[in-house]
């Protein structure tokens, strides 16, 4: 009986510490419209972040994507919309002031993305 209870407790054993065999699958990024949501820290600025959301919003308080030359103390309104797969268009607007700039998406990968805006190139790094 304690032969039986030891084999069965064994096999037990057996099955549980036997984990998934197989590789974890790489995460796919293929388009960046779906790889870009969520939030990233500018590399040429460390601890500057930037947030795409998926309503088209973003939240950028350094003026990062367009020039800061709205007046003091008003609320900046900020969107981007993709133009084809390798363009953003940045909207910043408040009351009847706007500002746009496209940026050219220069590379991306799941982690990191670079694009050319304002005759600059920034690099991000997911958070």
């Amino acid at each position: 009986m304690k032969f039986k209870f030891l084999l069965l407790f064994l096999f037990g054993l057996v099955m549980v510490s036997c984990g998934d065999d197989e590789p974890d699958t790489p995460e796919v990024c293929d388009t960046l419209q779906e790889t870009i949501i969520g939030i990233w820290e500018s590399d040429e600025n460390p601890g500057t972040t930037v947030e795409f959301t998926s309503g088209g919003r973003v939240v950028d308080d350094s003026f990062l994507f367009v020039d800061d030359d709205f007046p003091a103390g008003e609320t900046v309104n900020k969107i981007y919309n993709f133009e084809g797969t390798d363009r953003i268009e940045f909207t910043y607007s408040s009351g009847l002031n706007f500002r746009s700039r496209t940026g050219t998406i220069q590379d991306f990968s799941c982690e990191t993305f670079r694009i050319a805006v304002n005759s600059s190139v920034l690099n991000f790094t997911k958070q």
